[in-house]
């Protein structure tokens, strides 16, 4: 078994060096950096709201809910479910909670 293949799939090995290209592209190697730019800009952008995303501080939980179905075996607990969801909710969300 040949694990260069394996490792190696033909897209990666056939890739070159996109810097390479951009600059063959590009007569004046010093208009790489407004080429670039817009793109760099675009990604200080993304990483701005990773970071405020990752930055927030956790809400605590208002409230706690103990787990009204705990106890007996399996079967005990689902009927105790299916119990609750024949009584009315005023929402599907109300229904949900009960579960």
């Amino acid at each position: 078994v040949n694990l260069d293949n394996f490792l190696l799939p033909k897209e990666i090995e056939d890739t070159t060096n996109p810097i390479l290209i951009l600059e063959s592209e590009i007569e004046n190697t010093t208009d790489l950096i407004s080429v670039l730019e817009p793109e760099i800009e675009n990604l200080k952008d993304s990483i701005t709201i990773l970071l405020t995303d990752v930055s927030q501080t956790i809400q605590p939980t208002t409230k706690s809910l103990t787990n009204p179905f705990i106890g007996g075996t399996w079967k005990i607990q689902v009927d105790k479910m299916l119990t609750q969801l024949d009584t009315q909710g005023q929402t599907r969300k109300d229904l949900n909670q009960k579960i």
